[in-house]
């Protein structure tokens, strides 16, 4: 199911926010990979966030809670924690609490998951577009992206009205921006077109 925002606009602190979750995420499939058991730790992350902060506000407020040592916090999380994740999982925590990065949990998450995928020949791709495609016009485009990047591409369509009549494609770090330069018509072949014509420039110019 496709996801809508209301705000497309990213600030310069957004763009600091990412780097800086891509850091720790990073640190955290290299330890993962080592100790063997990465497959495990992106669950575990994955339910803490989806199943701890997402239902429970009142815990995620008192992890970002400015007013709590961190200490404090740390003991609680092996309080709560100590025999339902793992340990290199609750070390981890710690050490993004010690430098007062709770904030950056769901955006290390994302991040972790994006790098896990590219080690294993995948790679995430975001769709953004003012109004949602069929199934069929997704499945086709998925088609042509593994074919001209080489891996599978996980497909993330984003609904943004903003953008009116036109998309984007984000395929790694790189935006592909077909919002401004032309007109979405709303046909198959206008988007495959477009999105082909705009990688295969992009890499001419490489």
């Amino acid at each position: 199911m496709a996801k809508t925002i209301t705000n497309s606009k990213q600030t310069s602190a957004d763009i600091v926010h990412k780097q800086v979750a891509r850091v720790y995420a990073l640190a955290l499939v290299d330890a993962a990979v080592l100790a063997g058991i990465d497959e495990t730790i992106l669950s575990e992350f994955a339910e803490f966030v989806d199943h701890v902060l997402d239902r429970h506000a009142e815990f995620e407020a008192f992890l970002g809670s400015a007013l709590i040592s961190i200490d404090e916090k740390a003991s609680v999380l092996d309080r709560i924690l100590s025999n339902r994740i793992s340990p290199l999982l609750l070390s981890f925590l710690k050490v993004v609490g010690r430098h007062d990065r709770f904030n950056c949990l769901r955006t290390i998450r994302h991040e972790a998951v994006r790098e896990y995928h590219r080690r294993h020949g995948k790679m995430e791709v975001e769709l953004c577009v003012a109004l949602e495609p069929s199934d069929a016009l997704t499945s086709e485009i998925c088609q042509m992206l593994c074919g001209a990047i080489g891996v599978e591409p996980i497909l993330d369509t984003v609904i943004d009205p903003a953008l009116l009549g036109g998309f984007t494609l984000t395929v790694g770090d790189t935006i592909y921006d077909g919002s401004v330069r032309t007109q979405f018509r709303g046909t198959r072949e206008s988007i495959i077109q477009q999105t082909i014509h705009m990688i295969q420039a992009q890499r001419t110019t490489r």
